[in-house]
């Protein structure tokens, strides 16, 4: 009985353990994905801009 309780308290131990460090593993993992994400957009939104600019020179 005591043994069961003990392989049951561990098992939960273990879940916990790996389900922090999963949603440490994430919550860094959504930053860098943000920051990524937020460079991405400024990068492409720069390009269309450019490429704007640039269909706006060429119709002229």
């Amino acid at each position: 009985m005591g043994k069961i309780e003990n392989e049951t308290m561990t098992t939960s131990n273990v879940e916990k353990f790996i389900s922090g460090a999963i949603k440490s593993y994430f919550d860094k993992r959504m930053m860098v994905d943000a920051l990524f994400w937020k460079e991405a957009i400024r990068l492409l939104t720069k390009k269309y801009k450019i490429q704007k600019q640039f269909q706006k020179e060429m119709s002229d």
